[in-house]
This record gives structure tokens, C-alpha cells and sequence, in this order.
């Protein structure tokens, strides 16, 4: 046997994996606003809807209370 020193190198590395999986749950987390902006705004929109129709039957019913009084 020889007495020189012997040299291991040891590579700890793995960052990219880490990058890798941020990133995937950034883009997750992004796309799950972004669906609950828009089923926030169709809810918003049916509401405006109904509280249309509801004032569109109270103004004929205005109306056609106004046609029986006179």
C-alpha cells in the first residue's frame, strides 16, 4: 500500500430540484386565483342578473297596478 492521502470529493447539489418545484407551485397557486377570479365574477354577474329580472317584474307590476286604478 501507498501512504499518499487519498482525496474524496463530495458534490451536494439538488437546488435545481428545488427551483424546479417552487415554480410548479407558484404556477399552481397562480392558476388557482385566476379560476376563482372568474367564478367570483360569474357569481357577481348572475346576482346582477337576478336583481335585473326582479326590478323588471316590480316596474310591470307598477305598472299594472297603475292600468287597474284608472
Amino acid at each position: 500500500m501507498s501512504d499518499e492521502p487519498n482525496t474524496t470529493i463530495i458534490r451536494e447539489g439538488g437546488g435545481g430540484a428545488m427551483w424546479f418545484i417552487a415554480l410548479l407551485l407558484l404556477i399552481a397557486v397562480v392558476g388557482g386565483l385566476f379560476f376563482y377570479s372568474q367564478q367570483s365574477g360569474s357569481s357577481v354577474a348572475k346576482n346582477n342578473a337576478i336583481e335585473n329580472a326582479a326590478n323588471n317584474v316590480g316596474d310591470a307590476a307598477k305598472k299594472a297596478g297603475n292600468s287597474v286604478g284608472n
